[in-house]
């Protein structure tokens, strides 16, 4: 156990847990994410990750100490193994095309990257009835405390949402690049702004890092 605030432990991802953990991240992805939901898109992206989560040992979860459900989830993969977004659908493709930009650029600011070096925020999720609590800056604070403890010196995060923005900046992630969703023209040269029908307050792309 890593730590415990007020019934809510949490703990790094684990075998038992797993399979409760992406279906909770799938079921909100699908229900809140605001580029999904605007574009009518299911997502499953973590679900292809499944082996690869588990095999690198560094995604935190938060679990209801009183009925042991899964109730919050802080996906992450070291940069090597995932330099750029998850599995999107095709339907996806702006978002896909704007997440990779970003993370190409931030990839060539920090030169050679090694395993074991930065971290890659990959989804965070809190159950629909454990909102305003706090639960998803407490699991970037402790999935930072288990990177710091492997001897990551950093973490990348792209937020899509203002919820994940809010979390990510709270737990100390600094701002380095965002885009406007209502500007980001896709195919480029073409004249067509695909993202712009993703409402407000959603309303930017934003890559984070935070440093150790």
């Amino acid at each position: 156990k890593m730590s415990e605030t007020n019934s809510i432990s949490y703990i790094t991802l684990n075998e038992q847990d797993v399979d409760e953990a992406i279906q909770l991240a799938t079921d909100v992805m699908n229900e809140r994410e605001p580029v999904a939901s605007v574009l009518g898109v299911k997502m499953d992206s973590f679900r292809p990750l499944r082996s690869l989560l588990l095999d690198t040992g560094i995604s935190t979860i938060a679990k209801d100490s009183v009925t042991g459900k899964v109730v919050g989830v802080r996906f992450t993969l070291d940069w090597v193994d995932s330099p750029g977004p998850p599995p999107f659908p095709e339907e996806m493709a702006s978002m896909i095309d704007l997440w990779q930009k970003h993370d190409d650029d931030w990839a060539a600011s920090k030169g050679t990257i090694n395993r074991g070096e930065w971290g890659h925020f990959t989804g965070v999720a809190v159950h629909q009835d454990y909102l305003s609590r706090g639960i998803a800056r407490n699991l970037y604070e402790a999935n930072i405390k288990l990177l710091k403890n492997k001897g990551y010196k950093g973490a990348l995060a792209e937020n899509v949402s203002a919820f994940s923005a809010r979390a990510a900046e709270a737990a100390g992630a600094t701002l380095v690049s965002y885009q406007e969703y209502a500007t980001y023209e896709y195919p480029a040269g073409s004249g067509k702004f695909p993202l712009a029908i993703v409402k407000p307050p959603h309303v930017t792309f934003q890559l984070r890092e935070v440093k150790f």
